[in-house]
């Protein structure tokens, strides 16, 4: 599984682990956290998904989506 960030410029995708730690509960998970925190008072949003991190302009999320690999 993947998380997929659509952002105003460009969009990023998560790296697909070999292991399986990458399940698509964890993806979710980590999608509605994103999606919870996110609000106008925030300036940055960092996710963390083993051991890739990704730190982005709230303002420049479009939207994020759970993907198959």
């Amino acid at each position: 599984m993947q998380l997929v960030a659509y952002l105003k410029n460009q969009t990023i995708k998560s790296p697909i682990y070999a292991d399986d730690s990458d399940t698509k509960a964890r993806i979710m998970a980590m999608k509605n956290e994103v999606i919870e925190h996110c609000s106008p008072f925030r300036r940055h949003i960092t996710i963390n998904i083993n051991d890739w991190s990704l730190t982005i302009k709230a303002s420049e999320l479009v939207a994020l989506e759970v993907q198959k690999g």
